[in-house]
């Protein structure tokens, strides 16, 4: 699942603007039945949370990388990347689970879109 964000991020030059993409693309990519079926609903049952996290941790160390740039360009207050890579990825992740779950899923797919947008651009310098 890294690879829909990395790849929307870097059709962006600016690192805010690509980590907005990024995360747009990790819940597009959580509209697909597969996907859905396997990473999202059964993976946990199957082979368990901490396989779960140890697959997905490239997803986890490319926000984080993401993050660092973002701060280095000073579009978000510098920081540690760690925790607020964990926060949103918990976030993407939970949200992501809410729309594999929904009976209208392209609505909530629409809504927590809308959401995470406004949760990053709270982050944002102006």
């Amino acid at each position: 699942m890294a690879m829909p964000f990395a790849d929307a991020y870097g059709r962006k030059k600016d690192p805010w603007d690509a980590f907005h993409a990024g995360c747009r693309a990790f819940l597009d990519e959580c509209l697909d039945p597969g996907l859905q079926r396997i990473v999202l609903l059964d993976a946990s049952a199957a082979i368990g949370w901490k396989q779960i996290r140890h697959l997905e941790s490239p997803l986890l160390q490319t926000m984080e990388l993401a993050i660092s740039r973002v701060a280095e360009a000073g579009r978000i207050a510098p920081r540690k990347p760690g925790p607020l890579a964990h926060f949103l990825y918990g976030a993407l992740c939970e949200t992501a689970m809410i729309v594999a779950r929904a009976d209208d899923q392209r609505a909530a797919h629409r809504e927590v879109v809308v959401e995470i947008g406004r949760v990053l651009d709270g982050l944002a310098i102006d």
